[in-house]
């Protein structure tokens, strides 16, 4: 895929790629291709109802 994006786009000079931090098999793959950690992601999840009173109860 990386050979084809630069055959059809050969002004581009950096690709992004993200991974879980349990995937290790994906980053050492990525790692053996070059690819450098630039920043860590985190997501979160919570339920509507929740995060309004919590709020509520803020102010």
């Amino acid at each position: 895929m990386l050979f084809e994006l630069r055959s059809a786009e050969p002004r581009v000079t950096e690709v992004q790629t993200w991974n879980a931090f349990e995937n290790e098999p994906l980053l050492k793959v990525n790692s053996e291709l070059g690819f450098q950690p630039d920043r860590q992601w985190c997501e979160y999840d919570a339920e509507v109802a929740d995060l309004v009173r919590r709020l509520e109860k803020d102010n």
